[in-house]
């Protein structure tokens, strides 16, 4: 509760630390939290990336992956929980660079690009994330429910978060405006979810880049390898 009073009461006391980053390996990072479960569920993960090429730094991106992490940890955790076995979760990362933005798929839950565009502003630069199940979805007794604490969907039958109060959406939606952003779902019950967002981007320096890409380099000639095992795998879609 700590974090929601920070993020909620106080904005002295909300400290933001950005730094360099690739989002292929942040993500990677969440996926490797959540592995266990996914492989339990047999669920199939699919990532692709979108719209770096209008980036000029490709892959290295600024911000506070810290707080991005968090947010996108609450989402695929909440889709894992959600989805039956042998199901399917899709993440899409959109890197939108003012106007200039490469369009997202449709997926069984359809967003209209209308709804994924309203998210930003023309004169900035985002990373959007888009997180699809198809699990159980909501009800929409419950939709309006989401975002508020203790607003939390159960399901009493399958027994799937009894213990839940919401928390995270909750902190999940303030970190997201923290960052300049907005957090919104699409979700039919009985086909799925989809939750999406966008978080702010800073233009990073020349030396920032120069010395993330050399401590990169030396990671993976520790680790014997030059690249993560994530592909731009478009096709599918």
């Amino acid at each position: 509760m700590l974090d929601y009073s920070v993020l909620r009461e106080n904005d002295n006391k909300f400290v933001k630390t950005p730094s360099v980053f690739c989002p292929k390996k942040a993500l990677e990072q969440i996926v490797e939290i959540l592995e266990d479960k996914i492989n339990f569920k047999d669920i199939k993960l699919e990532i692709n990336f979108f719209g770096f090429e209008n980036s000029s730094n490709g892959m290295v991106l600024k911000s506070d992956v810290r707080r991005l992490q968090q947010v996108l940890l609450n989402l695929v955790s909440n889709a894992v929980k959600f989805t039956n076995d042998n199901g399917l979760i899709q993440i899409f990362v959109r890197y939108v660079n003012g106007g200039e933005r490469e369009k997202i798929p449709q997926t069984h839950i359809e967003i209209s690009e209308n709804v994924l565009g309203s998210q930003f502003e023309d004169d900035k630069s985002y990373l959007q994330l888009v997180v699809v199940d198809n699990g159980r979805g909501i009800q929409d007794k419950d939709k309006k429910k989401l975002f508020k604490l203790f607003g939390s969907v159960k399901d009493e039958q399958m027994k799937i978060n009894l213990q839940g109060i919401g928390l995270g959406l909750v902190i999940s939606k303030l970190i997201v405006e923290k960052f300049g952003g907005k957090i919104d779902y699409l979700s039919e019950f009985g086909k799925g979810s989809a939750f999406f967002f966008t978080f702010g981007l800073e233009q990073p320096d020349p030396k920032e880049i120069e010395e993330f890409t050399r401590i990169e380099e030396q990671k993976n000639e520790v680790a014997g390898t030059g690249e993560i095992a994530f592909e731009e795998d478009k096709s599918s879609n």
